[in-house]
């Protein structure tokens, strides 16, 4: 039992105005079950904005955002956010966790956390720091209980997002990546960024500002958004032609997809993209 700003028992966890008790685990997370993921999205509407990150074992995206709303894909089995940036495939094996903590770097009050079956963190929503830790609280407290969800809920699937067979491997620096979103920066043009993992698939628009690097990690800060990648994890580049754009896929280890990249409608970043060198054959 998570004791906040009362001493609550388990037979008396009625919320009040200034009272809220919540059951948690030993870390101190309240249990969300995963039939309530759209649930989550809809308690959160309450808030004017919040911070969604989508990550991987090697890389990260997050955005400040207003509430998302969210329509049921039929024919995919999945979620898919109304301005297309985030989709969701509910599945009984991720787990979902709230909790209602000060964090230490940012002062947020909590944060809802989605981990995979390998108990890895693939989403957050994180609370923005200007909220009352009282507000978050009754927040999750709503995300715990009931919500509507699709049933029944699938088995995640084991297999990673990789690099399609037919995709076109190209040679290029190893310092391609940096020198490409330092040029996006230069010429003030923009970029589709688009991070996958396990039955998530988040898409952002960045215009990138500011680029910094080192040896492990380049980060590309927008308006409102960030991306981050390990680039000791990339193993190659490849373009796809499979649609009214090509993309550029950054392979990982086992050739799993680090990120993908196309270009917006705007001119200047699609002669950006057609700067990439044409491939070479396999």
């Amino acid at each position: 039992m998570n004791r906040f700003f009362s001493k609550p028992t388990l037979s008396n966890c009625n919320r009040h105005e200034n009272s809220i008790a919540l059951l948690t685990d030993a870390e101190g997370y309240v249990q969300i079950s995963p039939r309530n993921w759209a649930h989550v999205f809809e308690v959160m509407k309450r808030f004017d904005n919040y911070y969604l990150q989508t990550r991987h074992t090697y890389g990260k995206l997050v955005v400040q955002t207003p509430p998302l709303s969210f329509a049921w894909n039929d024919k995919d089995s999945e979620y898919v956010s109304q301005n297309s940036t985030l989709s969701f495939k509910p599945s009984i094996d991720h787990l979902i966790k709230g909790k209602v903590a000060r964090c230490n770097c940012c002062n947020s009050p909590g944060r809802v956390s989605v981990f995979n079956q390998y108990a890895l963190e693939v989403m957050q929503i994180c609370c923005p720091n200007d909220i009352e830790a009282i507000d978050w609280g009754k927040a999750i407290l709503e995300c715990s209980a009931k919500g509507d969800s699709p049933s029944p809920l699938a088995e995640m699937s084991t297999e990673f997002p990789i690099i399609p067979s037919h995709a076109a491997k190209i040679k290029l620096s190893p310092h391609f990546l940096v020198n490409f979103f330092t040029k996006a920066s230069q010429l003030n043009t923009s970029l589709v960024i688009t991070l996958e993992t396990n039955g998530i698939v988040h898409e952002e628009i960045l215009e990138p500002e500011v680029v910094e690097w080192n040896e492990d990690i380049l980060t590309v800060h927008s308006n409102l958004k960030t991306l981050q990648l390990g680039l000791r994890a990339v193993r190659g580049q490849y373009l796809l032609d499979d649609g009214p754009k090509s993309q550029l896929l950054i392979a990982g280890p086992d050739n799993f997809k680090l990120l993908a990249i196309k270009p917006t409608e705007s001119e200047r970043s699609i002669k950006l993209f057609r700067s990439i060198r044409s491939p070479t054959p396999k």
